[in-house]
């Protein structure tokens, strides 16, 4: 997870407002809990839709280079944890599928605000079953 926010601040030798993008790269450890429901339709079409919570932790995080491994004295700045839900749908048909996952997270990533927030949008294609 990771966002870029833009950041301005005002360079007092030069006397002028500079800007730039900074990068905020997380590593969360994330346990979801969730629930499924699978349907067979007829024609080999099938839908799937998973739905839950999750539990996060925050072990590592890169700031534009810098890297911090976050224990409890470094990297205060940064909330450790995050919960949210999860929501996941795919529809396929004879080995093929579109699937999408949206994420939100309720805790703000830092000090600055911001939340972990995901939306995925996939095809999928089955080689060989095992």
């Amino acid at each position: 997870m990771g966002s870029a926010r833009e950041v301005s601040y005002y360079n007092l030798a030069n006397e002028f407002l500079l800007s730039y993008t900074e990068n905020l790269y997380l590593h969360y450890a994330q346990i979801p809990v969730s629930v499924s429901y699978n349907k067979a339709l007829k024609n080999d079409l099938n839908v799937s839709v998973v739905a839950g919570v999750f539990g996060a932790y925050l072990f590592s995080a890169w700031v534009n280079p810098q890297h911090y491994y976050l224990t409890h004295e470094q990297g205060s700045n940064y909330n450790k944890t995050d919960v949210g839900f999860h929501l996941n749908a795919s529809i396929g048909y004879k080995g093929r599928a579109i699937y999408t996952k949206v994420q939100k997270g309720f805790m703000e990533v830092s000090d600055l605000g911001g939340t972990n927030n995901v939306i995925t949008l996939g095809l999928a294609y089955k080689f060989k079953s095992f």
